[in-house]
């Protein structure tokens, strides 16, 4: 679960911006200086998380803000410092102006990190293919983004090299040419696990709508967003799983004993298979046969999910409600089916060692990480966003290829 005081701080800051907004379109003045100095911090970039609207500081710090209908984190980020996020002490009341004061990042600190025996930096192609296989995706869409100042962002690796990890030096400036936006991304964390196959990527973005209004751009989006993770965290908020073609219950993830069972058994007996294609197309094969072993052991996988008979019972999983925002948390896993889009068997799950999602339709799995709480946002954001683990379809939800404002 997340610390207390962490919770009321992101709490009052989210239900201030609801608040206001409520009430009419309010207008947010402020001021962003440096927190040591005290001078005044020119082009820092303000903006309210996911949505197509910022502003960036004039050469005195000076900025204004038109506050959204529906609540997100303010998002301050500048070169050399650390991104603020909008904090209780910090919201300002009547007519007060906001005063952000921002932090120096301590870049050499980082890379003195970065060249112990545990990481090296690596700046080779090879190693930023790899980072963009994850960070931008693969596949539809991916080969229309481009990262316009790869320079800006440092990759480590590693001495096993089994873990990635990526850091920005400056906010990242990405075009999609397949969706019509350029996206200004300010990373927080991201990190690779190839021997787990997970991926992390956790920041905040700016969106700039570049599609001229083409109608090419609106049906491209719209495929996107249906049956994904934003459009599924929407839909359960307002209760409407159904309704948007949803089904989720709650699931474990088990060892499939039954092929440890068929393993040994093969291992004692000596089996060796040679089976002809023929008969591997054979529809059910009888307990114990050669080609039952070859379905459980060859073809099987060591991991099975176990899912409850019941659909989800939506309030059972929010355990705090705020009107503005809910807090997400619930044990273990949650299977996802999407039942208004088929796809291909082979889709479900290429990132999802040893575990098969058998299905005409979209699956994906749910998880928190560590145990923790998520707050949902009625649009469909989450925060923080690192702790939603999403295997299965949603393998690459994290994916900059598929990352829409909620406002689209």
């Amino acid at each position: 679960m997340m610390p207390l005081p962490q919770k009321i701080i992101l709490l009052f800051a989210l239900i201030f911006c609801w608040h206001n907004s409520a009430k009419c379109q309010r207008i947010v003045t402020g001021k962003v200086i440096d927190r040591i100095s005290g001078a005044p911090v020119e082009k820092a970039s303000v903006y309210f998380n996911g949505l197509q609207s910022g502003t960036i500081t004039d050469s005195k710090g000076f900025f204004t803000i038109e506050v959204p209908v529906q609540p997100q984190l303010l998002i301050i980020s500048g070169t050399g410092y650390q991104t603020v996020t909008l904090r209780t002490n910090e919201v300002p009341e009547n007519d007060h102006r906001l005063l952000i004061k921002m932090a120096a990042r301590n870049d050499d600190l980082d890379m003195v990190t970065v060249r112990s025996s545990t990481y090296n930096v690596v700046n080779s192609r090879g190693w930023r293919k790899k980072f963009t296989d994850y960070f931008i995706g693969s596949g539809a869409n991916a080969a229309d983004c481009a990262i316009l100042n790869f320079e800006d962002i440092v990759l480590k690796v590693s001495a096993d090299e089994k873990l990635l990890k990526a850091r920005a030096i400056k906010t990242i400036e990405i075009v999609n040419h397949a969706l019509g936006y350029k996206i200004h991304f300010d990373m927080e964390d991201c990190m690779i696990n190839f021997a787990e196959k997970t991926f992390v990527n956790s920041g905040y973005a700016r969106f700039e709508d570049i599609s001229n209004g083409s109608d090419k751009f609106k049906k491209r989006r719209d495929e996107v967003y249906l049956g994904s993770l934003p459009h599924f965290l929407k839909s359960l908020y307002n209760n409407a799983l159904g309704a948007n073609g949803f089904e989720v219950r709650q699931a474990v993830v088990k060892d499939n004993t039954e092929r440890a069972r068929v393993k040994q058994l093969m291992k004692e007996k000596k089996y060796r298979l040679y089976l002809s294609k023929e008969m591997l197309q054979i529809g059910k094969s009888p307990p114990d046969s050669a080609e039952y072993y070859y379905k459980v052991y060859i073809k099987g996988k060591d991991k099975v999910i176990e899912c409850d008979s019941n659909l989800l019972n939506v309030d059972a999983v929010f355990i705090t409600d705020l009107e503005v925002m809910k807090e997400l948390y619930f044990e273990d896993y949650l299977m996802v089916t999407y039942k208004n889009k088929r796809i291909n068997k082979l889709r479900q799950s290429p990132w999802l060692p040893g575990l098969e999602l058998n299905s005409d339709f979209q699956n994906a799995l749910l998880s928190l990480k560590d145990n923790q709480s998520v707050f949902i946002f009625p649009n469909g954001g989450a925060s923080p966003t690192r702790i939603l683990i999403t295997q299965g379809y949603w393998y690459d939800a994290g994916a900059i290829k598929n990352l829409l404002p909620y406002d689209y």
